[in-house]
């Protein structure tokens, strides 16, 4: 009797200490950040493309769960930024991770970056929030990086006599935009461009052909249908242009304000040439054209 005593007793410890630990409630997991991207270079878009090493801007709001946020981290393709290329609302990150305001409840934050200014394609950025208890969130965005090209070098006001003129006029060398001479052509090794001078069966007032050709080498051509001189930005550009272009053989016809040409020199280099203005002398051969000029 006292061993079913005992057991009985035993029975109702292990019992009481089963309700009691069934009884304890489930623990309560923290709750964590959350993070919104609210604007991308200040449009409601999640990708945007910007030239090789140019800075964007990316808008985020972050609130805290049940405790404050602790840091904030930018990551490229999941590797973290290096913080100098990283500016928090308007100041230059000290690190990345970089802490956020302390005791933050909230954060509202411009974040500018630095694209990669080496390798175009697209890569994913990622903003990390963390808070004093670990718990995290994040937001992410792509950002395409292209290669702008070479900016180009605009001249004005370059002219290009007739070459019916005093000797060392009718040339243009298109490297400097100084006016040379044409003849003998042994004499002036950089014109690039020549004005074709008169037709002596013509009056005096009407016997400037007013058409140029190419020397030294010089390929003139004019562009296909479309080019627009002031849209034109890069070098890229004007190479495209000529590779497209029609060769000027001999020499163009009559040259017209508002008429475009694109020449390659014998040194290599492109140039897109907008006829600007034309000026016609009937008592003399001091006609000319004005050119503007773009290229290196």
């Amino acid at each position: 009797m006292k061993q079913v005593t005992q057991l009985l007793t035993a029975l109702t410890i292990i019992v009481g200490m089963m309700l009691t630990i069934g009884c304890e409630p489930d623990p309560v997991e923290p709750i964590g950040p959350s993070i919104d991207l609210i604007s991308l270079n200040g449009a409601d878009i999640t990708a945007d493309t910007v030239d090789l090493g140019a800075s964007f801007v990316v808008n985020i709001s972050s609130l805290q769960g049940d405790v404050p946020l602790s840091t904030i981290e930018v990551r490229e393709n999941n590797v973290a930024v290096d913080p100098s290329r990283i500016v928090f609302d308007g100041f230059a990150a000290q690190s990345n991770p970089n802490p956020a305001v302390s005791g933050a409840a909230n954060l509202s934050w411009d974040i500018e970056i630095t694209a990669d200014s080496v390798t175009e394609g697209t890569s994913t950025y990622t903003i990390i929030v963390v808070d004093e208890n670990a718990k995290t969130a994040s937001a992410s965005f792509d950002i395409t990086t292209v290669d702008p090209g070479t900016p180009v070098t605009e001249r004005t006001m370059i002219l290009l006599l007739n070459s019916s003129g005093p000797v060392g006029q009718g040339g243009l060398d298109l490297e400097t935009g100084n006016q040379t001479g044409t003849t003998p052509a042994a004499n002036w090794p950089d014109t690039d461009l020549k004005d074709m001078g008169i037709d002596l069966n013509l009056p005096a007032a009407q016997n400037w052909l007013q058409q140029i050709g190419a020397m030294n080498s010089t390929v003139l051509k004019t562009p296909a249908a479309g080019v627009v001189y002031d849209d034109v930005a890069t070098v890229e550009e004007i190479i495209q242009i000529f590779e497209a272009g029609m060769t000027v053989v001999d020499q163009t016809e009559a040259v017209a304000e508002g008429d475009v040409f694109v020449a390659q020199t014998k040194e290599g280099n492109y140039y897109l040439i907008n006829t600007t203005k034309i000026t016609v002398v009937e008592t003399d051969n001091s006609d000319s054209y004005q050119f503007s000029v773009k290229g290196l």
